[in-house]
């Protein structure tokens, strides 16, 4: 008898905590109908590595949700040498970001770069007697904020600001500290907003 008491009162209790979890809508940080795009375009970026000024070129692209977030990469390699070092450095990987009042004339984001990079000095590849192929590597870190302007309904022109925080570089000339550093980004993009 107390087996099937205590049987009848699991089933209740899975019974109730059943319904009650079905009467209640799930909770969810998007709701409603889900709208999906992309974007992608080229980048020109100023930086100081050391006591260097650098110019850097690359771009970025990612899948846009909601007219808001968005998931990608982008990547950057130096124009010129570095300095009279004859090395360039390049990075990237995974873009996170938020884009605010998307609709807007005017609009702002949050950013950041997960991702890694190299330095190498491109002479030794254009002579392979002396090359091992192996460029020195580090882990990098670039938190951003952006200002666009929406120039037509697929194309803006976005200026930002971020910090490149590097780690684990092992160059001799290229030391944490001077990897580091403000950079001041423009760029146009292009894509379904």
């Amino acid at each position: 008898m107390k087996t099937q008491n205590v049987a009848i009162l699991l089933f209740t209790v899975l019974f109730f905590s059943a319904s009650f979890a079905l009467a209640n809508e799930r909770q969810t940080l998007i709701s409603g109908e889900v709208n999906h795009g992309g974007f992608g375009g080229w980048e020109v970026t100023g930086t100081q590595m050391g006591d260097n000024n650098v110019l850097m070129t690359g771009g970025r692209g990612a899948w846009l949700l909601n007219h808001s977030f968005y998931l990608g990469g982008a990547g950057y390699g130096s124009a010129f040498s570095v300095g009279d070092t004859g090395k360039h450095v390049g990075y990237g990987g995974l873009l996170l970001g938020f884009i605010g009042s998307p609709n807007s004339l005017v609009n702002y984001g949050f950013d950041v770069i997960l991702g890694a990079g190299g330095i190498a000095n491109p002479n030794d590849y254009a002579d392979n007697t002396n090359c091992d192929h192996n460029a020195d590597t580090f882990l990098v870190v670039e938190p951003g904020v952006n200002v666009a302007l929406n120039v037509f309904k697929y194309g803006k022109i976005n200026l930002g600001a971020s910090y490149r925080f590097v780690s684990r570089s092992d160059d001799s000339v290229f030391t944490n500290d001077m990897l580091s550093g403000a950079s001041v980004k423009a760029s146009m993009i292009f894509g379904k907003f």
